[in-house]
């Protein structure tokens, strides 16, 4: 079956997707790959296969200029370059993917800061989601020497709606405070710090340790990076939040706890790594 390119109703359109057919061509290193501007956007895989020299490999390029792309070779496919592939697409036969698949397919919204980076990987049913966090401001500190459960600026990731399993959690952070080397507890939940005096997660409201039990960070003043995981939701795997339906919480809210010293001042920060391991259900 031959993969072919968008359909294209004017001489002007087609002659833009010629460029972007030629663009991606000359980057694989294919040179005079074709002579007509007009009819070139209509060519199918087999013509561009054997019409120009052009390799199944290099053929995976054109999913970068289409929407809704079936691929669907004889021959076996390897990509081992990064690739944007959109729309719907059918990869039959042996296909060998030697990076990780990003998906932009019912994904959630990372906090809208610099101090958060994400990277969704999986095919938009079965995902990764590694939160990346430079220096991320974990909430304000009291500069009183007292319990207190911070309150973060906003949610740290926000699931899509729907339907979901959240299946297990790994995190690797440090803290950073002023002052004082403290000892926090940490953890996540979808439900955001309430400010209260309590020197621990689980003496808070519900909620704020349920995606993963709060774990203690040693030390503010070290910085020293400390793993915990991969553990499933606070109350099990397949309980509670971690079967996440359509009306519950989508939010995902790094929160802190400590007996904090009056030379805690300003924020508490985070560096690390987040990844939960979670699928779509609807």
């Amino acid at each position: 079956m031959a993969a072919n390119l968008p359909d294209v109703a004017t001489a002007a359109a087609a002659n833009a997707a010629l460029k972007s057919v030629m663009n991606v061509l000359a980057a694989s290193g294919v040179t005079a790959a074709a002579k007509t501007a007009n009819t070139l956007a209509y060519f199918g895989a087999d013509q561009l296969l054997a019409s120009y020299a052009i390799t199944s490999t290099q053929l995976a390029y054109l999913a970068t200029i289409s929407e809704d792309i079936q691929v669907a070779l004889d021959d076996s496919m390897s990509i081992t370059q990064d690739q944007t592939i959109s729309g719907d697409n059918e990869f039959t036969g042996d296909n060998t993917f030697t990076t990780s698949i990003i998906t932009e397919k019912n994904v959630g919204t990372k906090a809208a800061v610099a101090t958060v980076a994400v990277e969704e990987i999986g095919d938009g049913m079965h995902h990764v989601t590694t939160l990346t966090l430079t220096a991320y401001i974990v909430g304000p500190l009291a500069s009183a020497a007292a319990a207190k459960i911070l309150v973060p600026p906003q949610a740290l990731y926000v699931f899509p709606a729907g339907v979901h399993v959240l299946e297990v959690t790994y995190a690797t952070l440090g803290l950073t405070a002023a002052g004082t080397a403290v000892t926090p507890d940490v953890g996540l939940g979808s439900v955001i710090g309430d400010g209260t005096a309590n020197p621990t997660l689980n003496l808070g409201a519900a909620g704020t340790e349920d995606i993963m039990t709060g774990y203690a960070i040693a030390d503010t003043l070290t910085h020293a990076a400390v793993a915990a995981g991969p553990v499933g939701a606070t109350a099990g795997i397949l309980t509670g939040i971690s079967l996440n339906k359509a009306a519950d919480s989508k939010n995902l809210f790094l929160n802190c706890a400590a007996t904090w010293n009056a030379n805690n001042t300003g924020n508490l920060t985070a560096t690390g790594t987040i990844v939960i391991k979670w699928t779509t259900l609807a």
